[in-house]
């Protein structure tokens, strides 16, 4: 879900040749070519601090959708796996990355077997960008299913929108406790915002949940944090005076 919209064309060139840059390094191989960004200006600096230290054996993303992200990730990984039920994902993206695999699936079908493969491979599972089906039910499926594979070394799995009320509580349902082996989860590892746009306007989306999965099994419960939950429970409360009636009440 986008969290900036309706930039004009010449504010659109400046991101990709001049404020991208700044952020990750380099221009991305999948330039905005829209008005809107999928994620949040810092999101994408948590994304090239993250990679560029972990050098992920493998990534995965599952909801590729326009491709930004997925393509910050393939440049640190030396193999990213994309899953998306959109068939349009692998043919936009596929030829700008030799080192990508993309499975043309919904994750409830693609993501046992797949774990199943990356499970019994030689290279580890290290980092993974949850960015799917935001319905309660099917976050929390995708994390029980990611939940299954038994980490080699450290994976860190950064999960979308955790600030929507939906996803965050598919985030909450899932089956955290039962992993042995994840030892760190908080759904506001960035915080997100109350959407400015017309049609979703004054609706939570954004944010990052993190967890970290490690070979060692944990010995004590699993705290899941949510730092910001304060502003979460704020934003969600309705103002006193509507906005549509402070706007008019202007001037």
């Amino acid at each position: 879900m986008s969290e900036f919209s309706n930039f004009s064309p010449r504010e659109v060139e400046l991101i990709n040749s001049a404020i991208m840059p700044l952020i990750i390094g380099w221009t991305p191989f999948v330039p905005l070519h829209s008005q809107n960004l999928h994620v949040g200006y810092e999101q994408f600096a948590v994304f090239q601090s993250m990679l560029s230290i972990l050098k992920p054996a493998v990534s995965l993303e599952i909801g590729t959708f326009q491709g930004q992200m997925f393509s910050l990730i393939a440049q640190h990984s030396k193999l990213a796996i994309s899953v998306d039920p959109d068939p349009s994902v692998k043919q936009k993206i596929q030829p700008f990355h030799q080192n990508a695999e993309f499975i043309t699936a919904t994750s409830d079908d693609a993501l046992p077997g797949l774990i199943q493969r990356i499970q019994a491979g030689t290279d580890p599972l290290e980092f993974v960008f949850l960015d799917g089906n935001h319905s309660k039910d099917f976050v929390r499926r995708d994390i029980n299913n990611l939940l299954q594979y038994r980490p080699k070394t450290r994976t860190v799995i950064l999960m979308h929108d955790s600030f929507n009320a939906d996803c965050r509580s598919g985030m909450l349902a899932a089956d955290w406790q039962s992993c042995r082996h994840c030892h760190f989860v908080d759904l506001d590892f960035s915080c997100g915002v109350v959407h400015p746009n017309p049609g979703i306007k004054g609706q939570l989306w954004g944010g990052l949940g993190f967890a970290l999965l490690l070979p060692e099994t944990r010995k004590e419960d699993l705290t899941i944090r949510q730092t910001h939950a304060l502003t979460f429970a704020a934003a969600n409360k309705p103002p006193a005076v509507p906005w549509w009636k402070q706007l008019f009440s202007r001037g």
